[in-house]
């Protein structure tokens, strides 16, 4: 049992990059202003990733990433992920459910895993959000303060004006352009409808 319990904690110490900053989350919480005030049903429709900050190495070998929000007939709200592993072709879809409070923090539950996530939302244009969360207890944790982060855009292919200001957010919170993966969407399909 111990042995197992060891190769289980090496797994999640080794899925996890290294930390862009260091520290408590409090000290995270200055960049996390909006620019805009959010509206939760302002940013239903379709987001594609352009830009993220890795928590899992899983992350690496994705393409094609969008994420679909929508409001469910109770109350709460559907997140879905959409993927493709760039090494097999195979699509992935991941599910959420979620809430957004009124000072734009999504509290997420995970449909599979029932994993429990919180994010703020950052509404940077009508058109960018960027989805940030620390971490600093329990297996999430990373010497000290551990984050995710993700640079969403309305458009597929965002122009220099839009991936800008998704860089200046990051570096805004600690995250320097050496920790910033970016998203592969090429020949992927433009055309999803929103």
């Amino acid at each position: 049992m111990k042995i197992l319990i060891f190769v289980v904690w090496i797994l999640f110490k080794n899925s996890f990059t290294q930390v862009p900053i260091e520290g408590k989350c409090n000290e995270f919480k200055n960049c996390t202003e909006p620019y805009l005030k959010i509206n939760a049903d302002a940013f239903d429709g379709i987001y594609f990733l352009y830009a993220f900050v890795p928590t899992f190495k899983v992350e690496y070998n994705q393409k094609c990433t969008y994420f679909e929000f929508n409001k469910t007939t109770h109350g709460t709200r559907n997140f879905y992920k959409f993927e493709i592993d760039s090494e097999t072709n195979e699509e992935r879809i991941t599910s959420a459910e979620f809430r957004v409070g009124l000072n734009g923090t999504i509290e997420a539950k995970y449909t599979e895993l029932q994993i429990e996530l919180k994010y703020k939302i950052v509404a940077l244009t009508k058109d960018v959000i960027v989805l940030l969360s620390c971490y600093e207890c329990g297996f999430l944790s990373k010497e000290g303060a551990g984050i995710s982060a993700l640079g969403l855009s309305r458009y597929s292919s965002p122009n220099c004006e839009i991936s800008t200001i998704i860089l200046r957010k990051f570096r805004e919170c600690g995250i320097f352009e050496s920790y910033v993966e970016y998203q592969d969407q090429e020949n992927c399909n433009d055309c999803v409808l929103y």
